[in-house]
């Protein structure tokens, strides 16, 4: 809290004021950026990616991970902290719950796909699905990691992975 006031040049007395606790204020810091991950998330199975048209090459942009490039470079600091910095707060398991979210998020969107397309296979492992998940939290915080990487090159790695995973979906899903 001391170093907040100094940076910010606030009295410490005024931070004690409107936060009691440092988790208050971290959990203020970092609200902003874990609801604009949470709005990805939401806009993952909407009724545009509910279609075969999203394995197509043309879709890059579709993929969740292609939207976090973006987030990251504008909200690397936040990220970073939320990532690697949460130790002792309410987002320690940050990780974890965003894995459960993916995870959740792929299972549903298998199981819309397969009501629209009753052919596709659907009989996915829900293991294999929460590793999955866990990649993809992997690569995200390999993007905070390496955040000073130009934005050219993470599109071009989203791009990449993109045409990988969804090669590997179409063929388990039998697209």
């Amino acid at each position: 809290m001391r170093d907040i006031s100094a940076i910010t040049g606030m009295a410490l007395g005024n931070i004690y004021y409107y936060y009691k606790t440092k988790d208050e204020l971290f959990h203020d810091v970092l609200y902003p950026v874990v609801e604009q991950i949470q709005q990805l998330i939401d806009s993952h199975n909407t009724a545009s990616k509910l279609n075969k048209c999203f394995f197509e090459e043309e879709h890059h942009n579709d993929a969740i991970l292609w939207h976090f490039s973006p987030l990251v470079s504008q909200n690397s600091d936040e990220l970073y902290l939320l990532f690697f910095g949460a130790r002792g707060s309410s987002f320690e398991n940050y990780s974890e719950i965003l894995i459960q979210k993916f995870t959740a998020m792929g299972m549903e969107y298998i199981r819309s796909m397969k009501e629209i397309y009753p052919n596709i296979n659907s009989n996915i492992d829900p293991f294999f699905m929460h590793v999955y998940a866990a990649i993809q939290v992997s690569v995200i915080k390999e993007f905070i990691l390496h955040r000073k990487i130009p934005k050219d090159k993470l599109q071009t790695f989203s791009e990449t992975y993109s045409s990988y995973t969804k090669a590997g979906w179409k063929y388990l899903m039998r697209v």
